[in-house]
This record gives C-alpha cells, structure tokens and sequence, in this order.
C-alpha cells in the first residue's frame, strides 16, 4: 500500500510539472519578441519596431519614416511572427522568421513587395548618441 501511495503522488508531480511547464511555456512565448527591434527592408526603408505583451497579448507598434502604425493581426508561434500594417499606400503583409535577437522574413501589399531583416536593442542603444549629435 505504502509503495502504491509513493506511485501515485510521484504521478501527480509529474503531471503537475507537466501542467505548469506548459503554462509557462505559453504565457512566456511572446517574451522573446518583448523589446525595441530596429530594422530596413529591400525597399531602402529603415524601420522601428516596438513589441510588448499586455494581458498577456503581443502587442506592436512600427514606426517607419516619422509614421506610426499600429501592427495589426499580429502573431507570434514560437518562431514566425506576421502582422499586418495598414498604410496610405494600402494594406502591408509582413511575414517573418525569429531567431534569437534578430528577425527576418518577407513583405507583399497589392503595389509592392521584398524583404526585411530587424534586430533587437540596437535603435535603444543608439538612440541617444544620435539625439547628442544634433
């Protein structure tokens, strides 16, 4: 009876850690994207992505020459993202593949199309030693 009491509490252990794992594992997903991401595209556009989670949503805003878009349908599963930004020249659809700090992928609108690339913490970093220099 003894050794049939271990087995069952060493089970429920197992499956608790199994439970909170998975619930880390989910809330903390969109932590990797968390932060300032600085970026250009192959259309010569240099960009500045900012990502946050709130109530445990990913979040974005994208900033591109003095402009400041909300990102729209936007979507993280561990290792793609994509977003949508609506602009003046229509809808942009942006795909793309996270590693780490820094981020790559594709955009189409009904006018254009290419690629982009953005790493994390480099706009921060700058930032000030650009403000400095003006």
């Amino acid at each position: 009876m003894k050794a049939r009491n271990w087995i069952v509490m060493v089970g429920l252990l197992l499956g608790l850690t199994m439970v909170a794992a998975a619930a880390d594992a989910a809330a903390g997903g969109n932590a990797k994207l968390v932060g300032v991401w600085s970026g250009s595209s192959s259309s010569s556009y240099d960009f500045t992505m900012t990502l946050k989670e709130q109530d445990g949503k990913l979040q974005g805003d994208f900033e591109v020459q003095g402009t400041d878009m909300e990102m729209e349908n936007l979507a993280f599963d561990g290792a793609k993202i994509s977003f949508n930004l609506e602009t003046g020249q229509g809808v942009y659809n942006l795909q793309g593949t996270v590693d780490g700090n820094s981020m790559s992928g594709t955009f189409k609108s009904d006018e254009d199309s290419g690629t982009w690339k953005a790493t994390r913490g480099k706009a921060a970093a700058s930032a000030p030693a650009a403000t400095s220099q003006q």
